[in-house]
């Protein structure tokens, strides 16, 4: 049967898992939780929103530019001062900005967040100085599946070596949620394979982690066993969890039918 569908994103359950208890869910299991949460820029508001994330959970964020996408995924990583709601993460509730967040938290970009002379070696070195749980050992074999190199100053990187080498800080990190904001976008056919299929892998030897994949195309959706959807229109959202083995063909349905019907 088809979920009833509503506006602005309620609060959905986690796709089943039997060994997994709805006290679990509430607890250790719960990553994120956004109660009524805005934030507004002149001219545009995003929200209220609320939205609960739980462990191995997948979203497909959805929506054409200027929804609001980057702006939530900025809110999730811990970056941005909401305006209005409440923020809980792991069980606590936080005011944003917050350091703390950012150890659980991966945001993968294009934008190289380093010192620009600094290899990509010495730049893993750094950032392990930074977080608690960092391990050379998963930053390092990443980047060897990837082909990444080492010894290059972050400068001279490639927007696909920059997005791997995001990855790659991500797996060292160890991070709960993986937030991605349009990753493939301007790569070639090559690169975009790679790293989706290194994102892939990632995937299946960190099952617990829950992601948030900000995208225009939906065929990056393939292979990430994607358990919700959650479509932004003009700072409006709506969150519907999808059954196991959702197609892309699915997602793109569920979509257009929120981001095309008549604005009530």
């Amino acid at each position: 049967m088809t979920p009833t569908l509503s506006y602005v994103a309620l609060p959905v359950a986690s796709r089943e898992r039997p060994d997994v208890t709805p006290e679990d869910h509430l607890n250790s299991h719960q990553v994120v939780e956004l109660k009524d949460v805005t934030f507004s820029y002149p001219n545009f508001m995003l929200g209220p929103l609320t939205l609960t994330i739980h462990a191995g959970d997948r979203y497909a964020l959805v929506g054409r530019n200027g929804a609001g996408k980057t702006t939530l995924l900025g809110i999730l990583a811990g970056q941005r001062a909401t305006a209005e709601g409440r923020i809980v993460f792991k069980g606590i509730e936080r005011c944003f900005p917050d350091t703390a967040v950012k150890q659980h938290v991966a945001f993968v970009t294009s934008e190289v967040l380093g010192c620009p002379w600094m290899t990509v070696r010495a730049h893993f070195g750094f950032l392990a100085s930074f977080y608690e749980h960092w391990s050379m050992d998963n930053a390092n074999s990443l980047a060897q599946a990837m082909e990444l190199p080492l010894d290059k100053p972050l400068q001279a990187l490639s927007r696909g070596n920059a997005l791997k080498l995001a990855l790659c800080a991500a797996w060292g990190q160890q991070a709960d949620l993986l937030l991605l904001d349009e990753p493939t976008a301007g790569l070639d056919p090559l690169a975009r394979l790679e790293l989706l299929t290194q994102l892939s892998v990632y995937l299946e030897q960190r099952s617990h982690v829950a992601i948030v994949f900000a995208t225009h195309v939906l065929e990056d959706l393939e292979g990430l066993a994607v358990t919700h959807l959650l479509a932004l229109r003009e700072g409006r959202g709506r969150c519907e969890a999808l059954e196991r083995g959702a197609i892309v063909e699915d997602v793109r349905s569920k979509a257009r039918r929120f981001l095309m019907e008549p604005t009530p």
